[in-house]
């Protein structure tokens, strides 16, 4: 069986909703209009919400989490970690990822390393400490609770 196998998924997705959906979601929903959002012409109506970019964007990126995730697990578990910490490294890749995609995805047309990432909205200065502090918490707890058993 390979060790990918032995993730349990439902506990860590769980977590991870929890974490992520809270702190991020309040964040992104915090996040002031772009400056030139109201110089863009509006959307044709014949037009897909969801365009070929965006369908892209979402594949590219899931992939790439996905990849991660499973790579430091599977390095976890071959350089002789426990399942408890090869499971609790997978969740910190999974939570991490998410924050540095928050942090890319807050702007359709600015690059992300554009002043204004660290301007104007300052709920994030709350929200990613939160949302790490949340992730090494459930980890270390994950990570006792395995001890345990």
């Amino acid at each position: 069986m390979c060790g990918s196998c032995v993730l349990s998924c439902l506990p860590c997705r769980l977590l991870v909703n929890l974490v992520t959906s809270i702190t991020l979601g309040l964040a992104l929903a915090a996040e002031p209009a772009e400056p030139s959002v109201m110089q863009r012409p509006p959307r044709r109506p014949n037009k897909r919400l969801v365009g070929k970019l965006l369908l892209w964007r979402c594949f590219f990126v899931c992939h790439l989490v996905v990849v991660l995730v499973l790579g430091m697990f599977e390095w976890a578990l071959t350089t002789e970690r426990t399942l408890g910490q090869a499971r609790a490294e997978a969740f910190n890749v999974l939570v991490g990822a998410q924050v540095v995609y928050f942090i890319t995805c807050r702007f359709l047309k600015t690059s992300t390393f554009h002043p204004r990432v660290f301007k104007g909205n300052k709920v994030i200065y709350v929200s990613v400490p939160a949302t790490l502090l949340l992730m090494v918490s459930c980890a270390a707890a994950a990570a006792s609770l395995s001890h345990q058993h």
